[in-house]
């Protein structure tokens, strides 16, 4: 290290740029001594991130981050300012925590101290990186094909006041019960781990460049489209029924709402009648500039939801910027590679920005005193709520039997994965 550093106006002596160093290394989260003691600059540490943490009392609501540890990186220290820059220019208080949690119980605990403590009062969380998450039991023995097994769940962050217990022995790990006030305090979502610490720091960054894009760009789309893969029509009578059910506002089913202004409206299902059918939904989706909404009726597994499969994108580009998949298992987070989920906000050929599927086989979020599913998170985006907002309100709405009679095979197995933050551009 030099004796002395000309900054054109006047000569720094050793003392002087001792102090200069020992600001630059405060920042840097090290120290004069382990910098002198090296060659390489001390990397950013947890200060570097949680300094950007909104200094004053101000928003209309908080936001928590909460940044997995291995993820504190000089290369995700940018795309990161941008992010919370573009939350608090929406008028969000935003918290940035780097988590050294290791259970979902300190998690949980935190999120509550926060929750009952925020000035703003936090209205949601996105959990980036390797966040762990608790488990329920699900038990659906009582449908042809079912079983008891274990699936991840984030309802145990958004309900902070509800009671869940462990009692089943053959998943002792797991919670079997979820009681008392079941409604959630917070929206949940997540930006996961993708394979390793390298990779899941890359499509964090694409992850967030194209979150910046979508807020600061006014988008021509303006469009919704849904694929049915469920069902096949056979005679234009079935047709007409299976509109009025799932696409006019009033249907059993209904995916639109009272409220929507949308130019566009675009319905595909396997049919015999020459009607556009799912070969063409596809196509469809690699439209850029038409869709915000695409909602996806299918089967599924960890791998593919419906024909909308990890090698799909090897060829195509998924154009929507919002994704509501009703395929089973689309995020199933303890499967042995990232689900297909996780690839619909992270692969490079995806302009999504949010994504919804679930842990397990599910029956979608169901049918509750407002309507569908997925009309009464439309309804809300409309009406100027956020998503994370439009979820939870549906979540906190009594489901209408048959659903209410499973309610852990709909709500406790949601996934969100994004930006919980973002609104309806249309």
């Amino acid at each position: 290290i030099p004796y002395q550093i000309n900054t054109g106006d006047q000569i720094l002596n050793r003392g002087q740029m001792a102090d200069l160093l020992t600001r630059v290394i405060k920042y840097l989260d090290g120290s004069l001594d382990d910098y002198l003691k090296g060659d390489q600059p001390q990397p950013l540490g947890p200060s570097a991130f949680e300094s950007l943490s909104s200094s004053d009392v101000k928003g209309n609501s908080s936001v928590l981050l909460l940044l997995d540890k291995n993820l504190v990186d000089q290369d995700l220290i940018d795309a990161f300012k941008t992010f919370v820059a573009d939350l608090k220019n929406e008028s969000y208080h935003v918290i940035v925590k780097v988590s050294n949690f290791n259970t979902p119980e300190e998690i949980r605990g935190y999120l509550q101290q926060q929750y009952d403590t925020s000035n703003p009062e936090t209205e949601g969380v996105i959990l980036i990186g390797n966040i762990p998450y608790a488990h329920l039991v699900i038990d659906d023995t009582n449908i042809p094909g079912g079983s008891v097994r274990k699936a991840a769940t984030y309802e145990f962050y958004q309900d902070l006041d509800g009671v869940f217990s462990k009692s089943n022995t053959g998943f002792p790990d797991a919670y079997s019960s979820h009681t008392g006030n079941t409604n959630n305090e917070l929206w949940v979502t997540i930006l996961p781990w993708y394979q390793d610490q390298d990779a899941t720091v890359k499509k964090i960054i694409y992850y967030l460049n194209k979150n910046h894009t979508y807020r600061t760009t006014e988008t021509q789309a303006d469009g919704f489209i849904e694929i049915q893969e469920m069902l096949t029509v056979n005679s234009q009578a079935d047709y007409d029924q299976l509109i009025n059910s799932y696409l006019k506002t009033t249907g059993d089913y209904a995916s639109l709402p009272d409220n929507h202004t949308f130019s566009i409206v675009n319905y595909f299902v396997p049919n015999t009648i020459g009607k556009p059918d799912v070969t063409a939904g596809y196509a469809n989706l690699s439209i850029e500039n038409r869709y915000n909404i695409f909602n996806l009726a299918t089967h599924g597994d960890e791998n593919g939801a419906g024909k909308l499969t990890k090698t799909w994108f090897n060829n195509n580009v998924l154009a929507p910027f919002i994704l509501l998949i009703g395929g089973c298992n689309s995020g199933n987070l303890d499967a042995s590679s990232p689900p297909i989920l996780v690839e619909t906000i992270y692969n490079s050929n995806s302009r999504s920005v949010f994504a919804q599927g679930t842990s397990t086989f599910s029956g979608g979020l169901g049918k509750n005193t407002d309507g569908f599913y997925v009309s009464n998170i439309l309804r809300e985006l409309f009406n100027g709520k956020n998503l994370g907002q439009a979820f939870i309100k549906h979540l906190n709405t009594p489901l209408i039997y048959p659903w209410s009679d499973s309610q852990e095979l709909h709500h406790e197995i949601l996934i969100l994965v994004g930006d919980g933050t973002l609104k309806l551009k249309y």
